[in-house]
């Protein structure tokens, strides 16, 4: 197998933003994004989004270039708890275990640095990856959103998830 590029998570920048709706352009990406990202955002309402103080947000960065971001959102520092999302919008490096990669340092960030006690997930069922990516990382599954979601000319359903400190 071969070696998982290499990259680093940052702050996020406003310029970011001109690229991660660039990558939300591709039906492959945002497909398994929220329902939220199924219809065409503004810069603005990206922007706002993602510097909104309920989100923590870092950038992903492959030989210096940004190709997706990775956080948690609908943060609850008073609980403990934040929603962890990853988007990789270079689809050349889908496959290549940078997801699991991102995921897990930001998993140990919310944990460690944010001082999260549960970190809660979600994915749509067709998306084995993500499956795949969650078992992986130790998320245990807490519930099934029967047909919760439309994608790809049907309802699907949403599987949630959670992992313990």
């Amino acid at each position: 197998m071969a070696d998982a590029p290499v990259f680093r998570l940052r702050g996020l920048m406003g310029s970011d933003i001109i690229h991660f709706h660039a990558h939300l352009e591709a039906i492959e990406v945002r497909c398994w994004l929220d329902d939220w990202y199924q219809q065409p955002r503004s810069l603005l309402e990206l922007e706002t989004v993602m510097f909104t103080g309920w989100a923590c947000v870092w950038a992903i960065e492959v030989d210096g270039r940004f190709v997706g971001v990775s956080g948690f959102s609908e943060l609850d520092k008073g609980r403990g708890v934040g929603r962890f999302f990853i988007v990789i919008g270079e689809t050349e490096l889908w496959g290549k275990r940078l997801g699991g990669l991102v995921a897990a340092d930001v998993i140990r960030r919310g944990f460690d640095e944010l001082g999260l006690r549960k970190v809660v997930s979600d994915y749509l069922a067709p998306n084995v990856a993500s499956e795949q990516l969650h078992r992986r990382l130790g998320f245990v599954e807490e519930g099934v959103l029967r047909a919760d979601s439309w994608r790809r000319g049907e309802y699907v359903d949403r599987v949630l998830l959670a992992r313990f400190a």
